[in-house]
């Protein structure tokens, strides 16, 4: 078991728990969050969520309402600009070099 350095950590270690069960990988999520910060970590998942509802909607067909991407776009945009004080702008589109590349953060 990883040891937990606060409540709060023990706070966010369970949420991982409850979403993923426990095994070995969910420990890198718990040192991404060390590392990082837990603000950063949030920024590349939401990142992470944005791109796979674009590439669901625009290259799989799926119906996914706009609604639902300005949403996902909204929260990595401010993270963004709260985490590195720059916004990389709008969603990924279907012609975006990232989505392209198969990775938000490529």
């Amino acid at each position: 078991m990883i040891a937990l350095q606060n409540g709060f950590e023990g706070q966010l270690w369970q949420i991982i728990i409850d979403a993923y069960g426990y095994d070995e990988d969910t420990h890198l999520f718990l040192r991404e969050i060390r590392q990082d910060g837990v603000i950063a970590w949030l920024a590349k998942r939401i990142e992470h969520i944005e791109s796979d509802l674009v590439f669901l909607r625009h290259c799989k067909g799926l119906p996914i309402w706009d609604e639902t991407i300005r949403e996902a776009t909204i929260v990595r945009r401010m993270l963004e600009v709260i985490t590195t004080g720059q916004d990389r702008g709008l969603y990924l589109g279907p012609g975006d070099d990232r989505l392209r590349a198969g990775a938000a953060d490529a």
